[in-house]
């Protein structure tokens, strides 16, 4: 009571901005993530190395292990959003 009403139309046109804004936003979400895992497809494939003073080339796992912990958590992050932004277009009628 004595909360201001908004006509049908003017939310309608509020709505479609909406779900328009939450689609856009969804489709970003989907190429970053494509982005993301093909990071993480293209870190896995390439060990950290360094070479020693010996000469000889070794695998640096701490590196490695660590770059694959933050390519993960980027796709997991993408993968999260996209779940909520769905959530969300969802809740529009």
């Amino acid at each position: 009571e004595g909360f201001p009403r908004v006509d049908g139309a003017t939310q309608k046109g509020r709505d479609d901005t909406r779900r328009k804004i939450l689609q856009d936003e969804l489709s970003t979400e989907e190429k970053l993530l494509e982005e993301a895992r093909q990071n993480l497809k293209e870190g896995e494939d390439t060990p950290e190395v360094y070479r020693g003073q010996d000469g000889k080339t070794y695998r640096n796992v701490a590196k490695y292990e660590e770059k694959i912990k933050t390519l993960k958590d980027q796709v997991e992050l993408h993968s999260k959003n996209i779940e909520a932004l769905k959530t969300e277009l969802s809740k529009l009628k």
